[in-house]
C-alpha cells in the first residue's frame, strides 16, 4: 500500500513539473525563483483580517506560557488528597463567560 502511494505521489509530482517547465511565459528548465521583481513590478502583499491578526496574537500568547505549573499541580492533587479542594461554581461561571467574550464570533 505505502509503495502505491509514494508511486502515484511521484507521478503527480513529476506531471506537475513537466506542466510548470511547459507554463507560459517560460522557458524550459528555467527557475523563476531566480527572477527578481522590476521596479515596475509591485511586491507581493498579504493583509490579515482583524480575527486573523487576533489568533496570531494568541498563538504568540500561548507560545510564551509555560506548559505546565508543577508548583500549582503539586498543590492541586494535595488538596484532592486531603479532601480540602472547593469547587466554586461562581468562579468558573465568571471564567467560562470571560473567556467566551474573548472568542472571535
Amino acid at each position: 500500500m505505502n509503495n502505491s502511494i509514494n508511486s502515484r505521489l511521484d507521478s503527480v509530482i513529476h506531471s506537475l513539473a513537466d506542466h510548470s517547465e511547459t507554463a507560459p511565459g517560460k522557458a524550459r528548465g528555467e527557475d523563476l525563483s531566480s527572477h527578481k521583481t522590476s521596479g515596475n513590478t509591485p511586491a507581493d502583499q498579504l493583509d490579515l483580517t482583524a480575527k486573523a491578526q487576533s489568533l496570531k496574537a494568541l498563538e504568540e500568547q500561548i507560545q510564551q506560557a509555560p506548559e505546565t505549573d508543577n508548583q500549582r499541580i503539586t498543590e492541586l492533587k494535595q488538596a484532592l488528597k486531603d479532601g480540602t479542594y472547593e469547587i466554586n461554581p461562581s468562579r468558573i461561571a465568571e471564567k467560562l463567560l470571560a473567556l467566551d467574550g474573548k472568542l472571535p464570533e
